[in-house]
């Protein structure tokens, strides 16, 4: 997703043909940060340890607080030289907001649920989630109409940018207790066809808006498609995963690289795309560029979370 939306504003360098394939497969790929909540929220929600709220929150802010403001404090660095640590007002502000990267709004997001679940699960699963569940994700999807048409306020720091992930998070737990879907080829499908109306449509807004926030309404986290392709998918693979990927159990060692992988993927990215090599192969074979920045991104991404973990004084940071 993030190398192909480096080119979603250059139409005019890389032509009509590849902007519409790399933006189709980085918008129809948006239900994997919505997945990503709800397997948060079928995990934790069904942990009794959230029942004991001073052990839910030692554990879970110790192992994400320390490498979020080592990480931010990096890319704030980078991004503003050493001279910006002068004014650690600066720094705070943006630790409140989204971070200092554009990837690290997420962790503001897990932050919020994190506090808020002991409250969820003991005052909201033992309610109807069949009506609770629908009602957030319609409540999310007129947020992103009204912020995006109408001028209305968007989620701007540590303690609302979880408001809106919220249905995705309950809807985690809410799914995990259903039974397996009958036919799962056609849930695929569907959320597929979901996607691809998404796409679609925003092919036809990126020339009819000027707003970055209008062209793409229809492929945000909490417009109607993705919201309904997230669930389609999270249903089939937390009924399946068990069942069907039990001889991959080597792959699950990736889980313990994976905050880590998060955290310093852009660095690489940032890295490969301004080397003379990427810069070349841009202009005159993109399929090359495309691959070869994905394989190299994640390869390295992976690497050097793997060397630092080997690191004691840097193992905390990842």
């Amino acid at each position: 997703m993030h190398v192909t939306s480096l080119i979603y504003y250059k139409l005019d360098l890389v032509g009509y043909h590849w902007w519409l394939i790399t933006n189709g497969l980085n918008w129809m790929l948006k239900w994997g940060t919505p997945v990503f909540v709800m397997i948060s929220g079928y995990f934790l929600l069904n942990s009794d340890l959230s029942n004991n709220p001073k052990e839910f929150y030692r554990r879970r802010l110790s192992r994400i607080l320390i490498p979020y403001i080592f990480w931010c404090l990096v890319y704030y660095v980078l991004n503003k030289g050493v001279a910006s640590l002068a004014n650690p007002l600066d720094f705070i502000d943006n630790l409140w907001h989204s971070g200092t990267e554009y990837h690290l709004y997420f962790i503001n997001v897990m932050f919020g649920l994190y506090l808020f679940t002991p409250l969820i699960k003991k005052y909201v699963l033992n309610k109807n989630l069949n009506i609770i569940v629908p009602f957030l994700f319609l409540c999310s999807a007129a947020y992103l109409i009204l912020y995006s048409f109408f001028g209305f306020p968007q989620v701007s720091n540590i303690f609302n940018w979880f408001l809106p992930y919220l249905g995705y998070y309950i809807a985690g737990y809410w799914i995990g207790k259903k039974s397996p879907p009958k036919h799962p080829v056609l849930l695929i499908a569907l959320s597929a066809l979901l996607l691809f109306l998404g796409v679609l449509i925003t092919r036809k807004t990126f020339f009819l808006y000027t707003s970055q926030e209008m062209v793409l309404v229809f492929v945000k986290h909490f417009s109607v498609p993705v919201i309904l392709a997230a669930n389609f998918f999270f249903y089939i693979v937390i009924n399946l995963s068990n069942k069907r990927l039990s001889s991959f159990k080597k792959i699950a060692n990736l889980s313990e690289l994976s905050l880590g992988v998060y955290l310093i993927h852009p660095l690489w990215l940032l890295y490969f795309k301004n080397t003379s090599f990427f810069i070349s192969a841009f202009s005159s074979n993109y399929i090359l560029w495309l691959v070869g920045l994905i394989v190299l991104c994640v390869f390295f991404s992976f690497l050097s979370i793997y060397l630092i973990k080997k690191i004691p004084i840097l193992k905390k940071t990842i």
